[in-house]
């Protein structure tokens, strides 16, 4: 070994290789290897170090850390499942300080059902009681508690929920009721407990938040303790004597997923795989053989709507319209009607630009018809207009190069009952408010492909994948969603590539 180097064993569970002249050393107990080291001791200019307990890897230059490969998680939102009860079979507890006098239109659960008052009627909302703040001038300044509810030394209602599992919450949002924002929080606090609040920690504290007519508001946390319980305590309402959430949602990561993705030492990172959470409808032409498409076309989605294509066909992974008679139609469940919050998010490529007329992808609203409903165009003149068939439109000019033929792109829309989003390729392009209503029919008709029968709207293009989901996407989850397939349609690459003496991050041909 003299002549190579030295290979010295200190003990039973260490052996340490020191290379002759390269200065190379290797530590089978810390685990390391070391470059430029000196030959009796453990002092380099290149450190490498892997420490399994805590999942990290690093490279470290003089002591100091130059690259640091740690695991991540993906964000999700819960409750995962729409509560019907307070008491979830599932292991998800809805409770409350107080409830509106009437139980069926204010349990705690209705919170959590995934369902926003189109009305203000006080459906699907939870409400405390109606003397827990202060009267006062109607809509005028915030009301403090009467005191009814006293928690951790602060009168007020709160709202409570349990989970089956322990979260890390980063953000939180709540919604109260159909254009009745002074019914909504406006000071208070959040806490987390994993004792059912015998023991518990005040996370978050915030005062005069202001309420839009949507009346929809996001608290960042990023907490760092994991908790199985969440109580969101109010001392004060916008100017109500009650309060009302009509929606509440948690945003965070499970302190332990076995199916979180994140990056390590191969150096190609691994984009995490979409939430399907409330998502309704997703087809998928991945995998499915070239050629005519078999009916039906086989909902992926947590509701398994099924699809009935009419003369399209399948070629290398992806759904394709020529334009002349090609769409995918489905009925969606009678849940989704009225003035309807979703997204609509695909991957598309144009077989040529449209030159006459419109080119519609995808339409929600009346079978048949072309009232009535929601969706997108593309037309002749470079011009895109999200609708709703009540005259709400988000109109975005010069489009020309988004439907080059031969493109990706990835789309996204948002439609709530007072804003309406565009989204492509995961950035946000377009946003019109507005407070008309898509009024929507009963049991909707789902049209991929074409507008409907008058006019048909046809559209000349592939689409790999269509997802619909039953509430609105976050902007982390859009880009989520476009990073998950981005390499998969030429977008860039997760790798970073040493090729010819050149570097490259997201390219396999660095220049």
């Amino acid at each position: 070994m003299a002549e190579n180097g030295i290979l010295d064993y200190q003990g039973m569970n260490q052996a340490i290789y020191r290379g002759a002249t390269s200065n190379i050393i290797v530590d089978t107990q810390s685990m390391s290897i070391e470059i430029g080291a000196g030959n009796s001791s453990h002092t380099s200019n290149l450190h490498i170090e892997c420490d399994h307990a805590a999942n990290v890897a690093s490279i470290q230059l003089n002591s100091n850390v130059v690259t640091e490969f740690s695991r991540s998680k993906k964000l999700i939102k819960y409750p995962r499942v729409a509560l019907t009860s307070d008491n979830q079979p599932t292991g998800y507890v809805a409770s409350a300080s107080s409830n509106y006098p009437d139980p069926a239109s204010s349990d705690p659960w209705q919170a959590f059902d995934n369902i926003w008052d189109p009305d203000g009627s006080g459906a699907n909302s939870w409400e405390s009681h109606s003397s827990s703040f202060a009267s006062g001038t109607t809509y005028i300044g915030p009301r403090s508690s009467t005191g009814l509810n006293t928690f951790d030394s602060n009168n007020g209602e709160y709202l409570n929920i349990k989970l089956p599992e322990k979260i890390v919450l980063q953000r939180y949002k709540h919604t109260t009721r159909a254009n009745r924002w002074w019914e909504g929080p406006y000071s208070g606090f959040l806490y987390g407990s994993n004792d059912g609040f015998t023991t518990y920690d005040k996370i978050h504290t915030f005062s005069a938040i202001e309420l839009s007519s949507e009346a929809s508001y996001i608290h960042t946390v990023n907490t760092t303790t994991a908790y199985n319980e969440y109580r969101f305590h109010v001392t004060q309402t916008q100017a109500s004597v009650y309060l009302s959430i009509c929606l509440f949602d948690l945003f965070g990561t499970p302190e332990y997923d076995p199916e979180a993705h994140g990056t390590d030492v191969t150096v190609k990172s691994y984009p995490n795989v979409p939430n399907t959470d409330w998502l309704e409808v997703y087809y998928d032409a991945k995998g499915l053989p070239n050629g005519a498409v078999t009916n039906p076309i086989s909902g992926l989605g947590g509701t398994t709507i099924n699809g009935t294509a009419t003369n399209v066909t399948v070629s290398d992974g992806a759904f394709v319209f020529d334009g002349n008679g090609d769409y995918i139609e489905t009925t969606l469940g009678s849940h989704i009607s009225g003035d309807w919050t979703n997204t609509v998010s695909f991957w598309i490529v144009w077989n040529a630009i449209p030159t006459s007329g419109a080119q519609t992808p995808f339409m929600i609203g009346q079978p048949n018809t072309s009232t009535n409903g929601i969706g997108v165009d593309f037309n002749a003149n470079g011009n895109m207009f999200y609708f709703t068939t009540s005259g709400d439109v988000v109109t975005i000019n010069n489009v020309f190069d988004l439907i080059t033929p031969g493109k990706w792109i990835h789309f996204t829309f948002i439609h709530t009952p007072s804003k309406k989003y565009v989204y492509w390729d995961g950035k946000q392009v377009g946003i019109w408010t507005s407070g008309g209503a898509a009024t929507l029919p009963t049991s909707p008709t789902l049209s991929i492909g074409r507008r409907g029968s008058s006019p048909t709207n046809y559209t000349n293009a592939k689409m790999a994948n269509f997802r619909l989901f039953n509430r609105a996407l976050t902007s982390d989850e859009i880009y989520q969603l476009y990073a998950y397939q981005k390499e998969d349609f030429g977008h860039s690459t997760n790798n970073m590539t040493l090729k010819a003496g050149r570097l490259g991050i997201g390219t396999s041909e660095p220049r």
